[in-house]
């Protein structure tokens, strides 16, 4: 098992407590919104992320597909074909509960993919789906990507099925696409149309009365 450590992170201006416990956070986020606030991948955050990503819950449905990473390992993923990521922070908390992730980026034809990763005990709370809404505005608007694709596997599509239609386009499903715990499965494709979006987000109205700040986390 695999426990949040709590580690002391300062860099560019901000100050935070990830893992366990309570702390505080300056400001400094690339971008924020209610509780949550985005803020760029740093090397002093690698160690919090690897076990983050390492909780029961969580291993199994992120890029690992449940197969146990060395740390070295995850390092050296961590920004393969990444164009930008950030750390997602719970402000009241004070704490690093999630990763979003841009990646296969394409601006000959617009596209890219995109990834989220959160602790289990924030699922429930609405937090996931700012953060995701954030870092949708930023794609679109800082980086006119026209459409966003992610792909879900069936375990993990409840999360997205209440926003087909609203936020999300579901665009194909590829049957039995992946051997997970000793049977095959669906992935699904969701997408997200830049046009819709702008129409749509629940965090659109903050970038709007902010300005787009000039983003870290990308990958150089």
């Amino acid at each position: 098992r695999c426990s949040l450590q709590r580690v002391r992170v300062e860099a560019s201006g901000r100050s935070m407590t990830t893992g366990a416990g309570r702390g505080t956070m300056e400001s400094g986020a690339v971008t924020e919104f209610s509780d949550v606030a985005l803020i760029g991948v740093v090397p002093e955050v690698y160690r919090t992320l690897y076990e983050l990503t390492c909780q029961p819950g969580v291993i199994e449905n992120w890029r690992y597909s449940g197969v146990w990473p060395s740390y070295e390992e995850f390092v050296d993923r961590l920004w393969r074909d990444v164009f930008i990521q950030y750390c997602v922070v719970s402000r009241t908390r004070a704490e690093l509960i999630g990763l979003v992730q841009c990646f296969s980026a394409n601006f000959r034809h617009g596209t890219a993919q995109f990834g989220l990763v959160f602790t289990p005990g924030v699922h429930a709370s609405g937090l996931p789906l700012i953060a995701a809404s954030l870092f949708l505005d930023q794609l679109v608007l800082k980086f006119g990507f026209r459409k966003l694709y992610a792909e879900v596997p069936e375990r993990n599509y409840h999360h997205f099925a209440s926003g087909v239609g609203r936020y999300f386009v579901h665009e194909g499903t590829l049957v039995n696409h992946e051997f997970f715990e000793g049977d095959y499965a669906d992935t699904h494709l969701i997408a997200v149309h830049a046009d819709e979006w702008r129409r749509s987000s629940p965090t659109m109205s903050s970038i709007d009365a902010q300005g787009i700040p000039d983003p870290g986390g990308i990958n150089e």
